[in-house]
């Protein structure tokens, strides 16, 4: 099994399968979907997708401050 990670060219995968992921969470908790927040962001945030195989899988997100990286999102499908 080869994993990779690469710059996510664009936010459409990242944002369809966080949304897919993510329904139930936000459902339960009654949280609607904003496409301005997620793009916003989007814009600040390090986006990688994951590559399984070849294959893109999943994303993973991470913010920085001057001390630190956070991980925003895992996503796999």
């Amino acid at each position: 099994m080869k994993i990779e990670f690469r710059k996510a060219e664009s936010s459409g995968f990242s944002s369809e399968l966080i949304q897919e992921n993510m329904e139930p969470y936000y459902l339960a908790k009654g949280i609607t979907w904003d496409s301005n927040f997620f793009d916003r962001h989007w814009r600040l945030f390090k986006n990688l997708e994951v590559y399984c195989n070849s294959e893109r899988v999943g994303v993973v997100r991470f913010s920085f401050n001057d001390e630190n990286c956070y991980i925003r999102d895992l996503q796999i499908k």
